[in-house]
């Protein structure tokens, strides 16, 4: 755990250093390569992560690695990237930073994107209430920040469906709603598997079009380990694209390990 809080600290130290940029405006036909992830809200893992509590706070870290980095339709980055992510809870509010590190860039900072993330959820009787606030910073040829707020609304209920609405101010300045369902399913003594699904409507953000833009399908494994306090996280996405005119179809693959 000492060990990964090291290296997310020196890659966030790395990435500052660069400072703020501008971001120029792009058309339709060119999606964003340095578009914010949002992956703590937009991809939500029904697989539960190892945590760490201490007194009234709760803290969670998890490492990715995956083979292409896909956001909301858009292949940021078609090769391999390295993705840590640290959180702390307290109460009903969690703050998270994440970090995406880019491999295979001859030209550019392999550090390019910085996210960060205030969350309030609560819980009613089934239904989980969210809402929050989220700033992108990009480092490199591409710099600059953004800010987004979201909304939603999930049930835990059979299929855990949900809706989460995300409104992009300045870099993006647009609308994207995602409708989800997820389930679990137990496969052995200590294994769960999952799956979940997403479609997203895209109004204007980082295109000039609007209307339903991509339908994301993943499949995961939770493996704990308990004797290393941590947990294998195995994962396959297919993103199919609803507006091949903007971005492709895109499957990819990741594997996670969750710390506490």
């Amino acid at each position: 755990m000492r060990l990964f809080l090291s290296t997310v600290l020196l890659l966030l130290a790395g990435g500052a250093a660069h400072g703020q940029g501008t971001v120029t405006s792009r058309g339709a036909a060119s999606p964003p390569t340095g578009a914010p992830a949002g992956l703590a809200q937009d991809t939500p893992q029904p697989n539960a992560e190892p945590e760490w509590r201490w007194r009234f706070l709760t803290v969670g870290a998890d490492v990715t690695v995956t083979s292409a980095f896909v956001w909301r339709g858009f292949v940021l980055h078609d090769k391999a990237c390295l993705q840590p992510d640290l959180w702390v809870t307290l109460g009903d509010l969690t703050v998270e930073s994440w970090v995406n590190v880019r491999s295979g860039v001859a030209s550019d900072n392999h550090v390019n994107e910085h996210d960060l993330t205030v969350d309030y959820s609560h819980d009613v009787r089934r239904l989980t209430l969210s809402a929050g606030w989220t700033n992108y910073r990009f480092f490199g040829n591409e710099s600059g920040q953004s800010n987004e707020f979201y909304a939603g609304v999930s049930a835990d209920v059979f299929l855990q469906p949900g809706v989460q609405v995300y409104r992009s101010v300045g870099l993006g300045d647009g609308t994207y709603v995602s409708l989800s369902a997820a389930h679990e399913w137990p496969m052995g003594k200590r294994a769960t598997g999952a799956a979940q699904a997403a479609v997203g409507y895209n109004n204007h953000l980082y295109i000039d079009a609007s209307g339903f833009s991509d339908i994301a399908i993943t499949l995961g494994l939770t493996l704990p380990i308990p004797s290393a306090r941590a947990a294998l996280q195995p994962t396959l996405t297919y993103s199919r694209s609803l507006m091949p005119e903007l971005f492709p179809s895109r499957l990819f693959g990741g594997f996670s390990v969750a710390f506490k």
